[in-house]
């Protein structure tokens, strides 16, 4: 998903820049190639993050996990938590290509009707 693929999810082509013999871009979208380390940095970071949230409802209790999300999130601006809904939104509508079994089909099932409401989260 771009940044880390072009924008038509195809994987980047890294070539010299015309303009400057020591950076690299991709031929198809023109990205720096700093940028995408960049963003790959950012992507290992909030995924050991997403993975810790994740361990700690393994086992842990419900009503924590709850109490701690509700507490964050009337610590923030109203503008950060539109935008974390909207990722939380897109992330909801790509969990439908899961694997599934068991364990998690009706996480899966969950996801696909959720999918199906309209939803709007502007930026504003």
């Amino acid at each position: 998903m771009y940044p880390l693929t072009c924008p038509d999810n195809k994987k980047h082509d890294f070539q010299d820049d015309p303009d400057d013999a020591d950076k690299f871009i991709c031929s198809s979208c023109g990205m720096a190639y700093e940028k995408f380390i960049e963003e790959e940095k950012k992507v290992e970071s909030l995924k050991e993050l997403i993975k810790q949230i994740a361990y700690f409802t393994n086992g842990g209790s419900p009503e924590l996990f709850t109490q701690a999300f509700m507490d964050a999130m009337n610590e923030t601006h109203n503008t950060i938590q539109q935008n974390f809904f909207r990722s939380l939104a897109m992330a909801i509508s790509k969990m439908i290509d899961i694997h599934t079994d068991l364990r998690n089909a009706a996480t899966k099932e969950w996801c696909i009707e959720v999918s199906k409401i309209s939803q709007n989260f502007p930026h504003i």
